[in-house]
């Protein structure tokens, strides 16, 4: 996860699985074996990683959730390229889903308020928060990207203190022999995420 700019709050829980079809969970942490409000760094709950959290320092630890959301979350209050990172036990090269619930806790949303959930690196693929799309060109807070930094696909002028679940779907599509392709949902319902249809937004492009 990666922060680029300094904002109020975030908290998320998150689950990464393949392709509906063959419903394997690759890995899971919803950060409630842990004790509300206890250090990240280090902490090795949930299932199907390879280390701890490694936390850069920006993180405020692990509290219990606010507003509509329900058991414990990560919060993040600081500004680093990698806030909260955790390897998986094993190399993904197939489709990919993945799922959390965020939250903006505080505070106001300024242009370029950043902070995604990526894979590899943060100029990879990309999913979370890019506040205005980036610019200030549009309201919309929520973004999904395949590379780059731009805000690809983007949707939902979000309220501080709302919990929305974002679920995205990371594809080679074609003949590719990368990633290309990445589907977003914004509170998607049992039959979308069964069918992985009816997206709200995508991007495409290749991962490099």
């Amino acid at each position: 996860m990666s922060p680029k700019h300094f904002f109020s709050a975030f908290a998320l829980s998150s689950l990464l699985a393949t392709p509906a079809m063959a419903d394997v969970v690759l890995a899971s942490d919803n950060f409630d074996s842990y004790a509300t409000g206890s250090a990240i760094n280090g902490a090795s709950g949930g299932t199907g990683w390879a280390t701890g959290w490694v936390d850069a320092g920006t993180t405020n630890g692990l509290v219990a959730s606010d507003a509509a959301m329900s058991g414990n979350a990560l919060r993040i209050t600081g500004n680093a390229d990698a806030a909260a990172t955790r390897n998986l036990a094993s190399a993904v090269s197939g489709n990919v889903i993945i799922s959390f619930d965020f939250q903006f806790d505080a505070g106001s949303i300024s242009n370029n308020d950043f902070l995604g959930l990526w894979f590899g690196n943060s100029t990879g693929p990309n999913i979370g928060l890019k506040a205005n799309c980036g610019t200030g060109s549009c309201t919309n807070d929520l973004f999904v990207r395949t590379s780059g930094s731009d805000a690809g696909g983007n949707v939902q002028n979000i309220a501080v203190g709302t919990t929305y679940t974002l679920m995205g779907y990371l594809q080679k599509t074609g003949t590719s022999s990368v990633y290309n392709r990445f589907d977003f949902w914004l509170n998607p319902t049992a039959h979308e995420i069964a069918t992985l249809t009816g997206a709200d937004v995508f991007d495409t492009g290749a991962d490099p």
